[in-house]
């Protein structure tokens, strides 16, 4: 019974792709959605299905085949690529004509589907201007778009990219590749450099203007600061597997774990579990373990998209549960988020927090401790202790090594060393 939500899901996903089970959307009928959803279909043609009664409707003009896509943070502008080269809408003025970016050398995906292709800088950005960053079928392509000047490219030939990712002020951009190793480039007004490679990671996550969480494919959970010479530090330790890292909206950053020698969750799987800001213990949210593959983050981190075979499911990732949405044959989707702007604003603060010595993630590896009262100073909690939902309480702690004498005597520094108590 441990994976029945899993199946349950992969038989309704199958029966509505395989089966003749047809559920579809026809323009002008409202889903029930938790932010605008943008889908390019086989045919070419990008849809919006909105919030609430905004309803459905064709973004693109007719007989336009688009070849992929991507949305602005604020879902005020969508930019789309056909053979004859780059093109943006403007959302705001509905039946808006598209605009010509570039010809048939803004080239085309080497991939495309449940990743970001096409990726607009931020609103709230640090540089001044619009950049518009697109995956080509040999590397990256850049456009930096100024109001009433002519757009300027620049190009990249590193490695061929699967998706990109703007640090949440435009700093900085992180590209994907097939192999999973993330290029860095830092923005320069109209010109990017590449400042740093991480060369491997499932998932990353941007969690200030300047530092960037990954998961290595080793186990283990890091964070780099690029603006401090790539100073990388350890979260978590490499005896557990990390996937997907996401900073939610409300500044907790959840991930899906699995102890490399747990047998209970087979591989490739993982649960659900958050390090609020902050606290002293890593939290066990899930329930269960999800399978993922072909997963992606909803904006604000309470749902997740799977997308298999055309087919679009919303799911919790806490319990697995979800739905399949009633679209056919997608090829591509991206989604709108009213609040990102409120995300960028929270890495910011959360930067700034981290900068003047509080608010930062208190289950790094390695950090300062606080004095003790009588001025001396002892070692700090160094060892994560991972605990198997079903077992235990949904919790892991940070343990000493060298119990919890000295629990009280720091403010910056203590070690939170609970009993873990068996269920029942």
């Amino acid at each position: 019974m441990r994976h029945f939500r899993q199946w349950a899901m992969i038989a309704l996903l199958s029966a509505c792709a395989l089966c003749g089970v047809v559920i579809s959307a026809q323009e002008g009928e409202a889903l029930d959605l938790p932010a605008d959803l943008f889908v390019l279909l086989n045919d070419g043609a990008i849809f919006r299905y909105g919030v609430g009664a905004a309803g459905v409707s064709q973004v693109t003009p007719p007989g336009e085949f688009a070849a992929d896509f991507g949305v602005d943070d604020r879902a005020a502008r969508l930019a789309y690529r056909t053979e004859a080269g780059l093109f943006t809408i403007d959302l705001s003025a509905p039946g808006a004509a598209p605009v010509q970016i570039e010809g048939a050398s803004a080239g085309l995906p080497a991939y495309r589907g449940g990743k970001q292709t096409i990726a607009f800088s931020p609103g709230a950005t640090e540089v001044p201007g619009t950049a518009l960053a697109y995956t080509t079928l040999d590397g990256l392509r850049i456009a930096f778009v100024n109001d009433g000047a002519a757009p300027t490219f620049q190009a990249f030939t590193d490695a061929v990219f699967t998706d990109l990712s703007w640090s949440p002020t435009g700093r900085y951009l992180a590209a994907e590749t097939i192999e999973n190793v993330w290029f860095i480039y830092r923005r320069d007004t109209a010109q990017l450099t590449l400042t740093s490679i991480i060369v491997s990671s499932f998932g990353t996550a941007w969690v200030s203007p300047g530092e960037i969480v990954f998961a290595p494919s080793e186990g283990g959970l890091k964070i780099m600061n690029l603006d401090a010479a790539n100073q990388q530090t350890d979260l978590l330790e490499p005896s557990v597997e990390y996937r997907y890292p996401y900073l939610t909206s409300d500044d907790n950053l959840d991930f899906f774990a699995r102890a490399k020698n747990d047998a209970a969750v087979p591989p490739g799987y993982g649960i659900l579990l958050r390090l609020a800001r902050g606290a002293q213990v890593v939290e066990t949210v899930g329930s269960t373990p999800i399978e993922l593959t072909d997963l992606r983050w909803v904006p604000g981190g309470s749902l997740m998209t799977a997308f298999q075979g055309g087919v679009l499911a919303v799911f919790d990732p806490a319990s697995g549960f979800g739905y399949p949405l009633p679209i056919e044959n997608v090829v591509a989707y991206d989604w709108g988020s009213a609040g990102a702007a409120g995300t960028a604003r929270r890495a910011i603060r959360l930067e700034r927090a981290i900068r003047a010595g509080s608010g930062e993630y208190a289950a790094r590896a390695e950090y300062h401790a606080a004095a003790s009262g009588d001025g001396g100073g002892y070692e700090p909690a160094r060892r994560l202790v991972f605990y198997r939902p079903g077992r235990f309480r949904r919790r892991a702690g940070l343990a000493s090594e060298h119990g919890c004498d000295r629990a009280d005597t720091a403010d910056l520094c203590r070690y939170r060393c609970e009993r873990i108590h068996r269920r029942g």
